[in-house]
């Protein structure tokens, strides 16, 4: 979803935004983009990732279970839990 947003990422600045150490990204792109989903180029040092259509198209697919799951979460949360998880995300993103 990350990367169907952006359109182009490089793989070091996907790892950051995710909060994931550096192999767990690459293990994680490395079945998407087996799958077809995701495109690797760029060079070895500063990877870049990219969408492919049959990714777009597998997005799209999966976004209205995205959405039910996240309303779901938002409701067991409630709208203090949904602020603290934010907060505690902001902070580990700063």
């Amino acid at each position: 979803m990350v990367v169907g947003r952006m359109k182009q990422v490089s793989q070091a600045e996907l790892g950051k935004m995710m909060v994931l150490e550096r192999s767990t990204v690459t293990r994680d792109l490395k079945r998407l983009i087996e799958n077809g989903y995701l495109l690797k180029t760029g060079s070895n040092n500063r990877p870049i990732i990219e969408m492919t259509d049959k990714g777009a198209g597998y997005t799209t697919q999966i976004i209205p279970d995205w959405q039910k799951a996240t309303d779901e979460a938002n409701e067991k949360l409630g709208a203090k839990g949904v602020e603290a998880l934010n907060f505690t995300l902001n902070q580990l993103m700063s």
